[in-house]
């Protein structure tokens, strides 16, 4: 049981060490890159001020880290001794930073069980984070009164391979627990179950796999589908169909809008944007759609395993979108692996897929082409 409660420990030590990292690289990204982050360093107080949520994410997070380590140091009493104050300082900021995700997961829960919120996996992560910032909280509270480590006093090194077993699971962990809670999650009185509610502007469908025929694959059908029922359902005024071109030269965003019309979608109410070779390009391509016709709200449609790097893009590049998540009747075997390239796919997105010049529009698809596709 001691052994249990030893990997416990260590186990969301990683997790505060890596938690307090990603806290770092968001804020720091936000400094220097406009729209980096994707919204932890963005802690808005009364009076719209940001500044004093920064300033308790940047002290918790050094804090974390330095208690993370400092166990193990050989110097850790005197060290203790010289930063009374500033580790009293940091132990009130993990406190304050705690009740802030306490009443964030106390919000989420009164509007699920509200039904403002739907969710097949609804666990909030500021749930989850509150528990692992609140067991380093306790550690550090622990240690601070001890002359050596909390857990086992003779053997550091055991606990630092624990420490890092437990940090190399979660890099895989955590991603897959924010796509399985953002993917399953939407807000229906945003995307009109409300009683209250105004048709976005469009509804953006994300190309997939086309076969050699040019007819849509099963995971491709399933978006289509879910587009042209949440447009017969006046979710949306126009339908954007982004794809690319596959090897054989077969456009997705044709074999897209055919599936529609032949669901009944008039073809005058459908945009193709036939340069959505990937999901950042798609995004780029829709935003410079929206601004030349004035639209500012939009719906994304896919897997729930694509969402959360749809939202991450679209952040990137000042897209204003919600997403639904579509049902899936692909092979079972298909969504483990589909979810592993999502979480590889979204810390690519994450750490290299800000400012860079992508083409707005370039060979067939132009202003021109929009405007005819709008006036037929």
């Amino acid at each position: 049981m001691r052994t249990v409660w030893i990997i416990l420990h260590q186990f969301c030590r990683g997790a505060g060490v890596m938690a307090a990292l990603f806290f770092l690289a968001d804020f720091l990204g936000d400094l220097l890159i406009p729209n980096f982050g994707i919204g932890f360093s963005g802690i808005v107080f009364p009076g719209g001020s940001k500044f004093p949520g920064q300033v308790l994410l940047t002290i918790s997070s050094l804090g974390i880290i330095l208690a993370a380590f400092l166990p193990f140091h050989p110097s850790r009493q005197r060290i203790k001794r010289k930063m009374k104050y500033v580790f009293s300082l940091v132990r009130l900021s993990i406190f304050g930073f705690i009740l802030f995700l306490c009443v964030k997961t106390f919000t989420f829960y009164l509007f699920f069980f509200n039904g403002l919120i739907d969710s097949l996996f609804p666990v909030p992560f500021s749930l989850a984070a509150a528990f692992v910032l609140g067991m380093n909280l306790w550690r550090m509270q622990k240690e601070w009164k001890r002359s050596k480590p909390l857990d086992n006093e003779n053997s550091p090194r055991r606990l630092i391979i624990v420490h890092g077993i437990s940090f190399v699971i979660l890099v895989f962990l955590v991603p897959l627990f924010l796509i399985l809670f953002h993917g399953t999650t939407y807000y229906p009185h945003n995307i009109g179950w409300g009683k209250e509610f105004e048709p976005v502007d469009c509804i953006i469908v994300f190309g997939a796999k086309v076969n050699k025929d040019g007819i849509p694959s099963q995971a491709l059908s399933d978006r289509v589908r879910q587009g042209v029922s949440l447009f017969r359902e006046g979710k949306g005024q126009r339908l954007v169909m982004s794809g690319g071109y596959n090897s054989h030269n077969d456009s997705e965003s044709w074999g897209m809008k055919n599936m529609a019309v032949s669901l009944g979608v008039p073809q005058r109410m459908i945009i193709m944007d036939k340069e959505g070779y990937r999901t950042y390009k798609t995004v780029f391509n829709v935003k410079g759609i929206m601004e030349k016709q004035g639209w500012q709200r939009s719906l994304s449609v896919s897997q729930y395993y694509h969402l959360l790097r749809i939202k991450l893009a679209a952040h990137r590049v000042g897209l204003n979108t919600d997403t639904v998540p579509t049902w899936i009747s692909m092979d079972f075997h298909i969504e483990p692996r589909s979810l592993v390239r999502e979480i590889a796919a979204l810390y690519y997105y994450y750490f290299f897929k800000w400012g860079k010049p992508v083409p707005q529009y370039h060979k067939e698809h132009s202003i021109t082409r929009i405007k005819a596709s709008l006036d037929k």
